[in-house]
């Protein structure tokens, strides 16, 4: 299963950020106070989530072996993908339009 994660204008729809990731690395966000879908699922405004993932983000990157060993063993998703693929960017797209909706499908 995977997380279409989405930036959106309220204004006009158009997506600032578009990405399909793999629901595997769930454990890791829940560790880290992350919670991608729920957080999704409410349509926040951007500048809500990067209150919420800058720090998630920052205990994520502090330990990277601790978060590793939570790799899925099936190897859909990992640790080092997660990161560079969906929080990094995501954390951008945020900066860079606060006012857009976030939600996961």
């Amino acid at each position: 299963m995977s997380w279409d994660v989405y930036l959106h204008c309220p204004d006009c729809g158009n997506a600032s950020f578009d990405v399909n990731y793999t629901s595997n690395v769930w454990p890791m966000l829940q560790v880290v106070d992350f919670p991608l879908r729920e957080l999704g699922e409410a349509e926040h405004k951007a500048s809500v989530i990067i209150k919420i993932l800058g720090p998630s983000l920052k205990k994520l990157r502090a330990d990277p072996e601790k978060y590793r060993a939570m790799n899925p063993g099936n190897g859909f998703g990992d640790y080092d993908s997660m990161i560079e693929i969906l929080l990094l960017p995501l954390l951008m797209a945020c900066k860079n339009h606060p006012n857009h909706t976030f939600s996961v499908h």
